[in-house]
């Protein structure tokens, strides 16, 4: 019996106008944030119910926003040898990821694991945002 020939849905050979790529790339980045952004206004409640404090919300919230900071320039020398379709898609995973583990919080009872855990994964999220954030403008700025 001879093998059947299918045929299978790569990246590289994706094929679509600069424009449209581009904007289906915008909307994407929007949804992504968005989903992340929608978790955030119920976390300070949630975790001045396990009496954790409002320095320590902040420290947890600013921690999104540290990573990319310090691991932008070890990305971005990076970013030139990698794919940066294929970046898109990772980053996008992982945030997608972090925001579905994000949710799991609410069963989290004990002060010290709903700190370390929210930290963690706050800190995934941020580098999910790094990786898909940068790989998105290199591969806008191509177009």
């Amino acid at each position: 019996i001879a093998p059947s020939k299918t045929r299978r849905l790569s990246i590289e050979k994706l094929k679509m106008k600069p424009y449209s790529f581009l904007a289906a790339l915008c909307l994407g980045e929007i949804f992504a944030t968005s989903s992340e952004t929608l978790l955030m206004p119920f976390f300070p409640g949630e975790a001045a119910s396990r009496k954790v404090n409002s320095t320590t919300v902040g420290i947890i919230m600013a921690s999104f926003a540290m990573v990319p900071l310090f691991l932008n320039p070890f990305v971005g020398e990076r970013l030139g040898r990698w794919d940066k379709k294929k970046c898109i898609l990772f980053g996008m995973f992982l945030q997608t990821t972090s925001c579905l583990l994000f949710t799991f919080c609410y069963y989290i009872t004990d002060h010290w694991s709903f700190i370390i855990y929210s930290l963690l994964l706050r800190t995934f999220g941020g580098f999910s945002i790094l990786i898909g954030f940068n790989a998105c403008y290199a591969l806008g700025s191509d177009y």
